[in-house]
């Protein structure tokens, strides 16, 4: 745990990591952690129909924050990994446990599918951006 947080910190100051992909993942965890929270406080939304939301911010950011903890790509795709097998996990065994019979939340599956997909899609962009 030590050698992650000096590589952290090291890779942060020092500019050795891609900084516009460092600021897409800082700019990608502020929003998503903020578009959770607001709505989680103004509809406390776990109970609402719009959960689904959650999923898509998840799948968004999750990857972003490994990619920050670990200073290097291969920590994104571990976050994408990572975040595809609780997203999938969750929803075709974990959910199931608690039902009577097999149902899929259609529009959590997606919505985490889309998010995973759009992290990929922000990831490979600001990569693409490096000077």
């Amino acid at each position: 745990m030590r050698t992650i947080i000096s590589n952290y910190l090291k890779n942060t100051f020092t500019g050795s990591r891609d900084q516009h992909a460092t600021t897409v993942s800082w700019v990608i965890i502020i929003i998503s952690v903020s578009a959770v929270a607001g709505l989680h406080l103004a509809l406390d939304f776990t109970q609402a129909p719009i959960y689904f939301l959650a999923h898509f911010w998840f799948g968004l950011s999750f990857p972003f924050v490994l990619y920050l903890i670990l200073g290097t790509p291969g920590g994104f795709y571990l976050g994408l990994f990572l975040g595809a097998v609780w997203h999938y996990g969750n929803e075709f065994w974990e959910d199931q446990l608690t039902r009577p019979v097999f149902s899929l939340d259609v529009d959590h599956l997606i919505s985490g599918t889309i998010g995973l997909a759009v992290a990929m899609f922000f990831f490979k962009a600001s990569q693409r951006l490096k000077p």
